[in-house]
């Protein structure tokens, strides 16, 4: 493959692009190359990751979600084989979570989720975290591993890239909306004491204490 993309480049010639672009579009190459190969070893991508069209399931035709927009119901299968659906949480408020395995920033991320669910489920937290691993049993033991105690899922078995994620249009991982309980997007990619902190304003404005 690495080897068709760069005849490729070298096909376009340089006096056609010009010398700049040609070597723009040579580093995008060697990158997606190099990307690929990482996730072929199952090492963590360290930088946010931004998804191709293949791998976010082809084309949708809903628009990408905004804030104040009502949340689009997504479905995925669980640890044990059964069906989840973003829909089931209704009536809470939900922090939908666009992740994988491999994602690093996604990784580390997840201590803090953690912290966060065990600190405010009792007062109407949950999240639906949705993997877009390929591989299943990597997909499990990062859940195990970093002892993700709320709803997982990935869309197939295989882990085989799905129209869900296309629904929400996400191209970069990680992505994240929190859903209010009337299924009122009212935040994005907030992330550590960001999301905290927006996290105990809705639910004040929601559940005020005396």
């Amino acid at each position: 493959m690495e080897d068709r993309l760069i005849i490729r480049f070298l096909n376009l010639g340089i006096n056609s692009i010009g010398i700049f672009k040609c070597f723009f579009l040579l580093i995008m190459v060697l990158f997606s190359c190099s990307r690929s190969s990482d996730l072929e070893k199952g090492e963590l991508i360290k930088e946010e990751v931004f998804l191709s069209n293949k791998e976010i399931g082809g084309s949708s035709n809903s628009k990408e979600p905004e804030l104040g927009d009502k949340f689009l119901d997504i479905q995925g299968i669980g640890l044990s084989g059964q069906i989840h659906s973003l829909a089931s949480l209704k009536g809470k408020f939900i922090l939908l979570d666009f992740w994988a395995s491999w994602c690093g920033p996604c990784r580390k991320e997840n201590p803090n989720l953690l912290s966060l669910y065990k600190r405010y489920r009792s007062e109407g937290f949950e999240i639906f975290s949705y993997s877009v691993d390929q591989n299943s049993k990597a997909w499990k033991k990062a859940v195990a591993a970093d002892s993700l105690i709320w709803t997982n899922v990935i869309e197939q078995p295989d882990g085989n890239y799905f129209p869900s994620e296309a629904i929400y249009k996400v191209k970069l991982l990680p992505t994240s909306y929190l859903i209010n309980p009337d299924g009122i997007i009212v935040a994005k990619d907030f992330r550590g004491t960001e999301l905290e902190g927006k996290l105990k304003e809705v639910l004040d404005i929601s559940f005020p204490k005396n």
